[in-house]
Order: structure tokens, then sequence, then C-alpha cells
């Protein structure tokens, strides 16, 4: 299924890029993972875009399987149409951006527990 970032509707989202062969990806992605469900725990919405930076179909599939990331929205560039790394500056992975309703970003490059304490923030702003 086809999905653009602006498609996803949600209170917040995180743009995750990611390699699936990536040790600290491997170590991260799970932590993402549990953050998602906290925050949804609060009645908030929370959708993750998971961008695999690598050529690899197979690992790709793997991962997302291994990991259980069947509600992420899960984007691939293996035709090498987008060039996400110029536009968004990736140079290392994980990189996460936290992003609004309307996909603006709010923060970026932080780890997951930097980001938890951002949207926890957020949440008491807005309340």
């Amino acid at each position: 299924v086809y999905k653009t970032l602006h498609s996803v509707e949600s209170d917040f989202t995180i743009l995750c890029f990611y390699d699936p062969d990536c040790s600290h990806c491997k170590k991260e992605v799970p932590l993402l993972k549990d953050l998602k469900e906290r925050v949804i725990e609060t009645g908030l919405q929370l959708q993750i875009v998971a961008v695999n930076v690598e050529l690899e179909p197979e690992k790709w599939h793997n991962f997302i399987k291994e990991h259980q990331l069947n509600d992420w929205v899960h984007l691939e560039n293996f035709n090498l149409k987008s060039d996400f790394r110029k536009y968004y500056d990736i140079y290392k992975t994980p990189e996460l951006f936290l992003l609004d309703k309307n996909k603006k970003i709010l923060a970026k490059r932080l780890g997951v527990e930097q980001l938890e304490d951002f949207i926890q923030n957020k949440i008491i702003e807005n309340n």
C-alpha cells in the first residue's frame, strides 16, 4: 500500500530512518515500539513511519517481522527515486524526527528517552 508522509493522520509522528544491520537500530527500535505503546495509553495518537535506508528487501522484511512492527508505516527506497538522505541530512542510523499533526518537525536527532520527555512536555503544554 502506497502512503505519503502527509497522509499519516496522528497527533505525533516519529520518522525513523534505520538500517536493518545497524546494531544501534536493533537496540533503539524495541525502545521506540515501547514508547509508542506508552504514548497511546495516554490517549494520544502516535504513528511511527520507519524508513529503511538500505537496498536489500529480504533484510528489510526480516527486520519488520523479527521486531513485530506490523502497526508501523514502512517505507523503502529500493529503486532510489527519493533523495531523502539529502533532504533529511541522514548520514547515520538510527535518526529520529518528531513531527506534529501537520508534519512540522518538532525535534530531531534525539534518542528514544529524549523523545519521550519531549512528548510528555508537549502533552503538559497542551493541557
